[in-house]
């Protein structure tokens, strides 16, 4: 509860979500929550408006699979939460069902100089895929008119990922040098080929196959790894 005070602004993924009671505390201190999930039913609205925060359907570019990462992101005024978890926002997931969880707090960076490293670049990356044209179209419409006293400009026609969230989070704002794991993100896209590397099981493949772990691996090894969901993991 003291943290949800402190806290400026969330960003949660999700397959499924149910708001209460797991973000009640957010609700309560008036913190601008939005949640990326998985579409319910056969129709649904891309952009839905709740009381307490906004419900976005990310894109599925290729028509199959689901949209299954777990990652949040909470904003807090010296740094950024990062956190990655094997549960749903839901309820049993993280009060009666065994869960793996990672995370990580990021300082704001005390430097201008570009990030390059590649928690920072695998994770905007990330963030980007999760929005299109679709989205933009809705999110102009619903920034004409005020939300739960967020003030939205009277006339926009430019919608970024900041409008999205209905708060400022700029990733290059905070040191990701000292990050402690590596990312491995699956999207719902075609993956063109110059970019396998990046996602699924191409990008795992890439990460065992550096020289920094071949060196350090044996047959005895242990790999520890945390996943959410990964399909054909044993393949």
């Amino acid at each position: 509860s003291n943290l949800s005070s402190l806290c400026r602004m969330t960003v949660l993924t999700s397959y499924v979500c149910k708001e209460r009671p797991l973000l009640e505390h957010l609700f309560k201190n008036h913190v601008p929550v939005t949640i990326f999930k998985e579409p319910k039913g056969k129709t649904y609205q891309i952009v839905q408006e709740m009381k307490h925060c906004r419900i976005i359907i990310p894109p599925n570019r290729i028509g199959f699979g689901c949209f299954h990462p777990k990652i949040m992101l909470i904003k807090f005024p010296e740094s950024l939460r990062v956190v990655v978890s094997s549960a749903n926002l839901y309820d049993i997931d993280w009060q009666e069902l065994g869960q793996v969880i990672w995370f990580q707090d990021f300082p704001v960076s005390e430097s201008s100089v570009e990030q390059t490293n590649d928690f920072y670049v695998t994770l905007q990356d990330f963030l980007n895929s999760l929005f299109d044209e679709n989205n933009k179209e809705k999110l102009l419409e619903l920034s004409k008119h005020q939300y739960r006293g967020f003030e939205c400009p009277e006339e926009i026609s430019e919608i970024g990922f900041s409008d999205m969230i209905r708060g400022e989070l700029n990733l290059a704002n905070y040191d990701f040098s000292n990050a402690s794991v590596t990312l491995l993100p699956s999207i719902n896209a075609q993956i063109p080929l110059k970019d396998k590397k990046k996602y699924g099981l191409y990008r795992l493949a890439a990460i065992m196959d550096q020289e920094s772990l071949k060196d350090k691996l044996t047959p005895e090894s242990e790999v520890i790894y945390q996943c959410t969901s990964y399909g054909n993991f044993s393949k």
